[in-house]
């Protein structure tokens, strides 16, 4: 594990979801499996999970913002992604601190699935 993971810059949600909707030029990133992503995520995240990062295989823009998260205690994972990232050389990468469950806390979107546009608190047609 990256020694660096602790030096990755943290976000409040309530910053992650001023920048979203202000149409900053950011992208939230989850790192925590598809399996994970499906059952439930921040609305308009990707997924690109650690696994991938770890291969050097994610395709992230290295000229946006990348909040990513994840769902461990003391975003651990995503700060991990955050230092791999950095290794690949994204300078532009942060932690959205207390990750999904300080997101879903705050009652902000969530949606199911493959980014289909389902929110949690929306019912299915």
């Amino acid at each position: 594990m990256p020694t660096a993971f602790a030096e990755i810059p943290r976000v409040s949600p309530d910053e992650a979801k001023r920048s979203l909707e202000t149409g900053d030029p950011v992208i939230v990133v989850d790192v925590r499996s598809s399996q994970a992503y499906e059952r439930g995520h921040i609305a308009g995240a990707r997924s690109v999970p650690l696994n991938k990062i770890l291969r050097g295989a994610s395709d992230l823009p290295k000229d946006r913002d990348l909040l990513l998260y994840c769902s461990c205690i003391g975003e651990a994972e995503a700060a991990w992604a955050g230092a791999l990232l950095r290794t690949q050389g994204y300078t532009r990468v942060f932690v959205i601190r207390n990750g999904l469950m300080g997101w879903s806390d705050l009652g902000y979107p969530m949606s199911l699935g493959q980014d289909t546009g389902l929110k949690v608190d929306e019912k299915s047609p």
